[in-house]
């Protein structure tokens, strides 16, 4: 599921590039054009969303894993 999230995520970032935004003009773009403006911050959103699962899977996995469980505590 992640994987295909961040694909998403890829093919969103190259469909920006691909209409003329890039990192010298991104201001500009984002306030003359509504379109971009929305389709960036919808990006913005569902980037903050996945690195936060990602953040909640490894800290289940860091507390689960029993290495770090049993040296915890030492």
């Amino acid at each position: 599921m992640l994987a295909s999230a961040w694909k998403i995520v890829s093919d969103s970032l190259n469909a920006l590039a691909v209409d003329g935004v890039s990192d010298r003009n991104i201001k500009m773009k984002l306030k003359g054009s509504p379109d971009i403006r929305e389709r960036y911050l919808v990006l913005y959103d569902m980037v903050n969303v996945l690195v936060q699962m990602s953040q909640d899977r490894f800290s289940v996995l860091a507390t689960t894993t029993r290495a770090f469980s049993s040296s915890r505590f030492r």
